[in-house]
C-alpha cells in the first residue's frame, strides 16, 4: 500500500497531495494497474481515449505519424507521467499517437467518471489538472507566434515543442525531406539551414533522414528566449 501511495503522489494529477488523502483515494477509487512486457502495444493512434492513463513504472515509446507516413516522431515517456490527458474530454477523444512498452512497464488507469469525481472533490487535483491542460493549450498560441517569425529553425523547433511532452526523452524524427519541407512550409535550402542551426547549438543531430533531439529543454529555452528578444 505504501508503494502504491508513493507511485500516485509522484504522478502529475496527485502532486502536492498529502499521504493521508492519497490513502483515502486508494480506499474509495478503483485504480486499475496493468503490466506490459517490452515491445507490447498499449494503445494505437486513433483508439478512443476512454480512461486517464499514467506510466507508473518503466518506459514507453510514443509514435506519431505525420504527412501520410512521410514523417514519424518517436519519444520516450517514462514513469511517472500522464498520457494524453487533453484527449480525455472535448471534441477529439482519440489518441494522437501509438504507445508501446519500451521496457517492462506499469500503466495505471482511471475511468472518466472517477477522474471527474476526484477533481470535483479535491482542489489540488483540480488545480493540477487545470495547470496541465492550460500549459498544453498555451502551446498553440506560442507555437503559432514562433511559426510566424519566419526563421526556419524555429519552425522545426515548434514542431518538436508541440508534439512532445516536457519530460520526454530520446526524441527522434524519421523523415523524407520533401515531406518535411512541405509540412514546415519551407524550401530545401531553408530546411538544411534549420538543421544546421540546431546542430550548431548542439540541441540536435541529423543522420540523414533521422533527426535526433539531444536536448529538448534547451531547444525549447532557445525557442522561447529568441522570441522574447
Amino acid at each position: 500500500m505504501d508503494n502504491m501511495s508513493e507511485q500516485l503522489m509522484a504522478l502529475p494529477l496527485f502532486q502536492g497531495i498529502g499521504k493521508e488523502r492519497i490513502m483515502e483515494l486508494i480506499e474509495k477509487v478503483p485504480f486499475h494497474f496493468l503490466k506490459f512486457k517490452a515491445g507490447q502495444s498499449i494503445f494505437q493512434a486513433g483508439e478512443p481515449s476512454e480512461c486517464l492513463r499514467f506510466v507508473v513504472s518503466g518506459q514507453t515509446e510514443a509514435k506519431t505519424v505525420l504527412a501520410d507516413g512521410g514523417i514519424t516522431l518517436m519519444q520516450t515517456i517514462a514513469a511517472p507521467d500522464v498520457l494524453a490527458p487533453d484527449y480525455l474530454f472535448g471534441r477529439e477523444t482519440s489518441y494522437p499517437f501509438s504507445l508501446t512498452a519500451k521496457t517492462e512497464c506499469g500503466i495505471m488507469q482511471l475511468s472518466k467518471t472517477h477522474v471527474v469525481s476526484i477533481v470535483q472533490t479535491d482542489k489540488i487535483c483540480l488545480l493540477n489538472m487545470m495547470n496541465y491542460l492550460s500549459r498544453n493549450a498555451q502551446k498553440v498560441t506560442m507555437g503559432y507566434k514562433r511559426m510566424m517569425s519566419g526563421e526556419p529553425w524555429q519552425r522545426l523547433a515548434v514542431l518538436v515543442f508541440m508534439l512532445t511532452g516536457h519530460r520526454s526523452t530520446d526524441i527522434t524524427i524519421r523523415y523524407k525531406q520533401k515531406d518535411f519541407c512541405k509540412l514546415l512550409g519551407m524550401r530545401r535550402n531553408a530546411f538544411i539551414e534549420a538543421i544546421t542551426a540546431l546542430e550548431t547549438i548542439e540541441v540536435a543531430r541529423d543522420d540523414g533522414g533521422e533527426l535526433h533531439i539531444l536536448d529538448r529543454k534547451q531547444l525549447v529555452s532557445n525557442l522561447i528566449n529568441h522570441g522574447n528578444k
